[in-house]
């Protein structure tokens, strides 16, 4: 039986970003008023600046964060624009 070293890959791999808990904040300073309890119908491209599914993740851990379950959907409007239905089905 032969044993072989483990070969670690020279070529520099580029490191995963990692969230920072103030990016969320600096983008969204009114994130807070969404997770309140109320329904929030939210706008991609003027609410969300971002990926739908970034934004909806990031949001997620914020009102995990806070102790509340948020609850969220996707929907296409007949023009053609796309919201975001957010509400925390337990806010503090």
């Amino acid at each position: 039986m032969i044993l072989r070293m483990a070969t670690v890959n020279p070529d520099p791999v580029p490191l995963a970003r990692r969230f920072r808990y103030g990016s969320f904040l600096e983008r969204y300073p009114d994130y807070l008023s969404w997770i309140d309890g109320q329904q929030w119908i939210l706008v991609v491209g003027e609410d969300i600046k971002e990926d739908p599914n970034t934004f909806r993740a990031a949001l997620h851990y914020q009102c995990k964060a806070l102790g509340g379950q948020l609850r969220t959907g996707l929907r296409r409007q007949p023009d053609g624009t796309v919201v975001m239905l957010v509400q925390n089905m337990r806010p503090e």
